[in-house]
């Protein structure tokens, strides 16, 4: 568990469970465990190397190899899909193309989660988190700042636009994780938390630290969640 994890998936988790969906729901991008460090059902995790976060397998997740763009299910597969974090990490001409496979697996009636960092202070404060992390790591870039950098982070206007293209049925934008806060837990667990020891002793506050940071939920704001209904 950290913090920066918990701050965006547990929204999604306690609205997800607050519907009692009983069928499984699918992530893509998960890792190994993704929501379901946080989601009390099964969940299917698409991702196409599971071994790039090293942490034990949760046993309510099912690991499915796959890309954002070659999902392996059926159309219309579940009625909860979940993105988190991803569409950072492709280039801007492909995003679309991520789009319409994710909305693919979603059934009618559906909905996908789809959330991602954006805006000029999230690119600046990325910036200068990923200065600090390279004086703290013998110059080394950290990969995932890198390739935020490589592709650009997404526009709230650019993704609002790739869904008018594909005809959703409606969408709501919610703000999540105030900047501020993103910088300082990245500062102290990116950064400074070499031996994860800070992250042991956290990893017991999950809900006392969800509610710290929805009082604390203000502008300015690190991250979009598109909450789209099919």
């Amino acid at each position: 568990m950290n913090i920066d994890a918990a701050l965006r998936y547990l929204p999604i988790a306690d609205a997800i469970m607050k519907n009692k969906i009983k069928e499984p729901i699918l992530e893509v991008g998960s890792g190994t465990n993704g929501i379901s460090d946080y989601y009390d059902g099964y969940v299917y995790g698409v991702d196409n190397d599971f071994s790039k976060t090293n942490t034990c397998k949760n046993p309510n997740i099912i690991h499915k190899k796959g890309t954002i763009f070659k999902i392996p299910f059926k159309k219309e597969s579940f009625l909860k899909v979940v993105c988190l974090d991803t569409l950072e990490h492709i280039n801007k001409e492909n995003r679309q193309n991520a789009l319409n496979e994710l909305l693919r697996v979603t059934k009618k009636d559906g909905t996908l989660y789809l959330g991602f960092p954006s805006g000029f202070l999230s690119q600046q404060f990325e910036t200068i988190i990923n200065k600090l992390f390279k004086i703290r790591h013998n110059k080394k870039d950290n990969p995932w700042l890198l390739e935020h950098k490589m592709y650009g982070l997404p526009g709230r206007e650019e993704v609002s636009n790739y869904l008018k293209v594909s005809k959703v049925s409606s969408f709501k934008i919610v703000n999540n994780l105030n900047i501020f806060i993103w910088f300082l837990i990245h500062l102290f667990f990116t950064v400074l938390d070499e031996d994860r020891r800070i992250l042991k002793i956290t990893s017991v506050f999950k809900k006392p630290i969800f509610l710290f940071g929805k009082f604390l939920n203000i502008p300015p704001f690190y991250r979009y969640i598109f909450i789209i209904k099919k």
